[in-house]
């Protein structure tokens, strides 16, 4: 089966922007909806920044759980809610691919670092790091998120921004 990344109009880059100022508040982030569906298809080379982190099921069986953004050449930022609760050890890291299940260069994790205020009820502080066992090799497949380096960056209100991920590009019966 084809997994394509999803181009949804919101950045990663400027979603990883916000993090620092969102958790700042203690208040939750508003959910429209549980699952983000919709967007187009893309290609890597749109966004190099993304990983597709994956779980480890039984022993030899990988299986994509959530997205990740490389924000250097060992570090990776993504949902504490989606690691809580797993070892380092049942997580690798696959960059380069526009697919999920398959192409790339996988990486093992060595450690992950979870917010200390993370709270999986309210869903705040939901920030978490992946660390690779060893430097990721940069390409034009596998790059760095471009962070502002002023720590003062705000978004506008109602300025659009992009996300990307695996997922479904159109909502079926199912998810309705």
């Amino acid at each position: 089966m084809k997994v394509v990344i999803v181009f949804l109009g919101i950045s990663l880059g400027a979603v990883v922007d916000c993090l620092e100022l969102v958790n700042k508040d203690s208040s939750p982030v508003p959910v429209v909806s549980p699952r983000i569906v919709g967007g187009e298809a893309t290609k890597i080379n749109s966004y190099p920044h993304i990983a597709s982190l994956q779980h480890r099921y039984y022993l030899f069986f990988w299986y994509h759980e959530c997205s990740g953004t490389i924000i250097t050449s060992r570090a990776i930022l993504t949902s504490a809610y989606c690691l809580d609760g797993w070892g380092a050890d049942k997580w690798r890291a696959s960059v380069g691919s526009s697919y999920s299940g398959s192409g790339g260069t996988k990486y093992r994790i060595a450690s992950i670092v979870i917010h200390p205020r993370f709270n999986r009820g309210a869903i705040t502080n939901d920030i978490a790091i992946m660390r690779t066992s060893i430097l990721m090799t940069f390409t034009n497949l596998v790059q760095p998120a471009r962070i502002p380096p002023n720590p003062n960056f705000v978004v506008e209100n109602n300025k659009p921004v992009e996300a990307a991920g695996w997922g479904p590009i159109y909502v079926s019966i199912a998810f309705q």
